[in-house]
């Protein structure tokens, strides 16, 4: 395994959020609707379209889920994981010095997104972004606030304690490369890495005070593992 270079700054700090699929905008918008209504958690990013991309975020209390409309795939399907960055240009620099493929995605005037080739999957796979704090900022401050003065909404939700991975030898070894010197379990919120064939983010585990209540209040499929 490439070491990080010598001084320099984590390429990833975070991950930011996940990415769950909507046939429509109107599907996506009922998605939406169901965390910030039924759930009562603030909107991350009102839904609209972002250059070519529709998507609506939620804030979970540490962490982000973002609601696309992506209609290749199945509705309510966890496409990808996106990492965050201090420094896409930076970032960019870093791992390729550790070995890897970095290139853009898609960027707008809101984000940046940069695909990792190693890390890329049937949908979006595990990749870097970079928000425009101008805008960002501000909407995430607020969606905090929300999130404190609701007690985390009606059923007590009290951010995301970890995501589960599926994954071979060779993309394992890649997402180590991209995290270091962190370590997966050690990133927040925390990664667990599960050998396995088929390549996907298998899973989100949501601390709750009614995980019953809060599975029950939104749509059936979705890969959210509410538990106290």
């Amino acid at each position: 395994m490439i070491p990080p270079t010598a001084a320099a700054p984590p390429a990833v700090t975070s991950a930011h959020h996940a990415v769950i699929s909507a046939a429509t905008a109107e599907e996506a918008e009922h998605l939406q609707q169901a965390f910030t209504g039924k759930l009562g958690l603030p909107a991350a990013w009102p839904m609209a379209k972002y250059g070519t991309q529709t998507s609506g975020g939620v804030f979970l209390g540490n962490f982000v889920l973002e609601i696309a409309v992506w209609p290749q795939v199945d509705s309510y399907q966890l496409l990808g994981l996106a990492l965050e960055t201090p420094d896409i240009h930076a970032a960019f620099t870093e791992l390729r010095a550790r070995g890897l493929t970095v290139k853009d995605r898609d960027a707008n005037d809101r984000w940046r997104n940069a695909v990792i080739t190693q890390l890329a999957g049937e949908g979006l796979g595990i990749f870097l972004t970079r928000f425009d704090q101008a805008w960002a900022a501000p909407l995430m401050n607020a969606a905090k606030r929300q999130f404190a003065a609701s007690g985390g909404g009606p059923f007590g939700i009290d951010g995301v304690t970890g995501i589960e991975i599926v994954a071979n030898a060779a993309r394992r070894e890649a997402i180590e490369k991209t995290l270091a010197p962190a370590k997966p379990e050690a990133l927040s919120p925390a990664l667990t890495l599960v050998e396995g064939g088929r390549y996907q983010v298998r899973s989100i585990r949501v601390r709750c005070k009614e995980p019953e209540a809060a599975k029950a209040a939104l749509p059936p499929g979705l890969a959210v593992m509410f538990e106290r």
